[in-house]
């Protein structure tokens, strides 16, 4: 297991981050969740060409990402831990391996051939027919944030808007797309509905998850939208989020979504309201547990799209 962490391979997992792949899975089977429940039928086969679309949009984002991000960085192999003499035996040394940094050069070669697969699904999409006027317009404006997020000029990562911005793809682009794709249409009151409030929780979700770095980002010169409002205002904002995301799923049901639809997600409620207990906590000067911060908010959006996505396909 030590050598695996120490490999390579991981070092290229935790670029592409699993957990924010599975967050686009999540959003994609959202939007195709709202076709079903609208008893419109789609196809299987475009379902999983759209759905390959978006991760493969957000493994080269992140890895672009990552290649700029070490721009200023040395390729050589270097050792995660050195032996504190010359006379360290070979069983200590098999318990501690070296850890090999990956080059950059390999995150710009599998970023741009996860780009490069996504456009030849996307041409797949274009010569089935289903790529419309809605859909086309929709993964373009996914494309530009995606590419853009970490990639110069722009760089939208370090503008003080990334979060926001990245909220924006996932919970309302995605869902958009996956609707658009498979039914042909849009129907932005019932999307916006939906995923409005799950974009203040992902914005949310992502402003905890920034505080763990805030520091490092000041002194790197990372402008992310904590640094931006500075720790205090950003944390006062995160609180206000999350219990405005529950307010706004309450009161969509008040707005024709059926509640059938909606108590699921609520169920999510305890655990937004810990996330918001253990920012305030951070706030006034509590020992800060960073794993339990960060499982709280990924586990608050995760299950919230999850509950949404299960009750529209099962409704």
């Amino acid at each position: 297991m030590r050598r695996f962490l120490a490999s390579p391979l991981w070092q290229w997992i935790r670029v592409v981050n699993p957990l924010t792949l599975l967050a686009g899975i999540l959003f994609f089977a959202l939007g195709a969740g709202i076709v079903d429940f609208r008893n419109q039928p789609f196809s299987g086969i475009d379902y999983w060409l759209g759905q390959a679309c978006i991760t493969l949009l957000q493994m080269s984002s992140a890895l672009l990402k990552a290649f700029y991000d070490r721009a200023g960085e040395n390729e050589s192999l270097l050792s995660s831990r050195k032996p504190e003499n010359e006379k360290e035996s070979e069983e200590e040394r098999e318990k501690t391996p070296r850890e090999v940094v990956l080059p950059r050069s390999v995150f710009l070669q599998t970023g741009l051939t996860t780009l490069s697969i996504g456009a030849a699904i996307t041409v797949l999409l274009l010569t089935r027919g289903a790529l419309n006027v809605s859909a086309m317009l929709l993964l373009g404006m996914a494309f530009g944030i995606t590419f853009f997020y970490g990639v110069p000029p722009l760089r939208l990562a370090y503008s003080g808007y990334g979060e926001l911005l990245m909220a924006f793809f996932l919970a309302n682009l995605t869902p958009a797309f996956a609707f658009a794709l498979l039914s042909g249409e849009i129907d932005a009151h019932l999307l916006g509905l939906l995923t409005f409030p799950l974009t203040l929780l992902c914005l949310a979700m992502m402003m905890a998850l920034s505080l763990e770095h805030y520091y490092r980002d000041l002194k790197q010169g990372h402008t992310t939208m904590m640094v931006r409002l500075g720790w205090e205002r950003g944390m006062l904002v995160h609180n206000i989020l999350v219990p405005l995301a529950y307010l706004l799923l309450g009161i969509s049901a008040l707005m024709g979504l059926s509640w059938s639809v909606l108590w699921p997600a609520m169920l999510t409620l305890p655990l937004g309201a810990f996330q918001v207990w253990q920012m305030w906590q951070i706030g006034n000067g509590a020992p800060t547990r960073w794993p339990l911060l960060r499982l709280t908010a990924y586990a608050t959006v995760g299950l919230t799209v999850y509950l949404l996505t299960f009750s529209l396909w099962m409704g």
